[in-house]
């Protein structure tokens, strides 16, 4: 059986982890911000924007919508991957601490965070598209 003690100590690997984690927070949310502003600029550019307010919603806009939701994904997915990669060209704060300690073991807990909830959030053509598509099943 696993002790309390065990689960909420706070030894200095585990220092170390919660360290390399707020790093990889402040590099995930910086590279985040800057693409998501290029994305912005890039869609305001070609005139891509998804209105809001347009309630003419049909099977023909359903499915045009869904094939941008699905190209947008992918898109992401990819952005995503490169900032990941980005990011572990910056080295952790933790290793140079700790030479025994072994770098970039906490990214999975800071990607969902930094990249996908704050990517969605800053780029409003993505989430109007969602919003169109939920219109759409909920006629």
């Amino acid at each position: 059986m696993v002790s309390y003690k065990k689960i909420f100590s706070l030894d200095s690997i585990r220092l170390l982890k919660i360290l390399e984690m707020f790093q990889q927070s402040i590099i995930l949310v910086i590279l985040t911000i800057i693409v998501a502003f290029t994305w912005n600029r890039i869609i305001v550019s070609l005139k891509l924007n998804i209105h809001k307010n347009d309630n003419n919603i049909n099977d023909t806009t359903f499915l045009k919508d869904c094939f941008k939701l699905i190209l947008h994904s992918f898109i992401i997915i990819v952005i995503t991957f490169y900032i990941r990669k980005a990011s572990f060209v910056i080295p952790s704060i933790s290793s140079i601490i700790n030479p025994k300690f072994k770098s970039n073991t906490t990214i999975h807990y800071a990607m969902p965070v930094a990249i996908v909830a704050i990517f969605i959030g800053l780029v409003p053509s993505f989430g109007d598209l969602l919003v169109r598509i939920n219109k759409y099943q909920n006629l």
